[in-house]
């Protein structure tokens, strides 16, 4: 029996919710693809009926992370304005946000993996990553554009950096002196300059 449009793009977006999960677990090149699929109910062999490579699979992911997260910021400052980007880095430098790796940070997570890629690849996931800083952009106080894209890419690049370094380490004090210390002056960066 054929499947439909419809049921096919459900499948999909299962595969891409679902290897998500564990792209940021195992990375790209060790994500068991059989497991994705098994968890699924479905074969790997199906995944090759959605996806070109494990590679188109994994920029699929990642775009579309991208979008969602993007869509989430627009939202975000739809309702909270220009408290949207505070907001969001309390939210981002939680001490939960260390351990929790499938639900955490793609970049953090992703990140090694993604200077592999095809520069085709790399350029698709670049727009959507400008996209993104654009909306973050949107819910910082400053006045002039270029100083809110630049505060927005320096508290993002801040964040996934030091989300890094505090997985790296092992004393969970340092992890959560980290994590205080960067929102801290974060938070700071965020609100100030209003008038630049």
């Amino acid at each position: 029996m054929r499947i439909t449009q419809d049921e096919k793009k459900r499948i999909k977006e299962r595969i891409l919710v679902q290897a998500l999960e564990s792209l940021k677990v195992w990375g790209r090149e060790a994500a068991p693809v059989d497991k994705i699929m098994k968890k699924l109910g479905l074969t790997s062999g199906a995944l090759y009926s959605h996806f070109k490579s494990k590679d188109d699979l994994f920029v699929q992911v990642i775009v579309k992370e991208l979008e969602r997260i993007t869509q989430m910021h627009n939202l975000r400052v739809q309702k909270s304005g220009q408290k949207m980007l505070s907001e969001f880095i309390e939210y981002y430098l939680q001490d939960e946000h260390i351990s929790n790796i499938e639900r955490g940070c793609l970049f953090v997570a992703l990140g090694s993996d993604l200077h592999r890629l095809s520069s085709s690849a790399r350029l698709e996931i670049e727009v959507r990553l400008e996209q993104m800083f654009k909306a973050m952009a949107s819910g910082l106080p400053h006045k002039n554009k270029n100083v809110r894209l630049e505060t927005a890419k320096f508290i993002f690049s801040s964040m996934v950096g030091t989300l890094i370094l505090a997985r790296a380490m092992k004393n969970d004090q340092n992890k959560k002196d980290l994590l205080r210390i960067t929102k801290m002056n974060l938070l700071k960066i965020a609100s100030t300059n209003a008038n630049t």
